[in-house]
């Protein structure tokens, strides 16, 4: 291919196109348009099944049911903090819940609109700006916990649920201080810092 006459970029043109701004997520396009995931967790796996994409997708689904079951009796309102493209929000829709979804990425926003289904509610918002006048019977983190600081997330999320309300979270944690996924909180941190706002395990 000969960059000069053009053959080059004529050639990637096809497989190819300019990102237009920032909010542009090319990896979250590959993983929905390309592989056709519904999901953006990394799934909750059978231990024979072999690691491949259709066994992927089945994961993604038992996580979300698995995820489902662990909520209480007599909720009825969630706020789904992290929501990513809504799997979550749609499965939990459909079993009776209402939802109101919250993330500050503008792709989660698309995505949200081919769900509407009068029980869910998406807001373009992080935790630490979103606001609500409604408290929420449960708050859900899917492997969100770790895009924002704990303190603030839990003082900002004990203001929005009820006072006999639930936090459930499913997210990856640190044993102890590692540089490797140091992105993640310490598990005994995140723990202690839930106690401080009255949080009970």
């Amino acid at each position: 291919m000969n960059k000069e006459n053009g053959t080059y970029n004529k050639h990637l043109q096809k497989y190819s196109r300019i990102v237009q701004d920032d909010n542009d997520d090319l990896v979250l396009q590959f993983t929905t348009e390309v592989l056709g995931l519904e999901s953006l967790h990394w799934g909750y796996w059978d231990d024979n099944d072999q690691l491949n994409l259709e066994n992927l997708k089945k994961a993604q689904k038992n996580f979300t049911s698995h995820l489902s079951s662990f909520i209480p009796e007599g909720v009825s309102q969630i706020l789904d903090v992290g929501c990513g493209i809504g799997d979550n929000a749609l499965h939990l829709s459909e079993n009776g819940y209402k939802l109101t979804c919250i993330s500050p990425d503008i792709n989660h926003q698309k995505a949200f609109k081919k769900l509407e289904n009068g029980k869910i509610n998406f807001h373009l918002s992080g935790i630490e700006k979103f606001f609500s006048e409604k408290q929420f019977d449960l708050a859900l983190m899917s492997e969100s916990s770790n895009y924002f600081d704990k303190d603030i997330g839990f003082e900002k999320l004990a203001s929005l649920i009820k006072d006999q309300g639930f936090i459930l979270s499913a997210s990856l944690f640190r044993k102890k201080n590692t540089e490797v996924y140091s992105n993640f909180h310490i598990e005994s941190e995140w723990l202690e810092s839930a106690k401080k706002m009255d949080l009970k395990l």
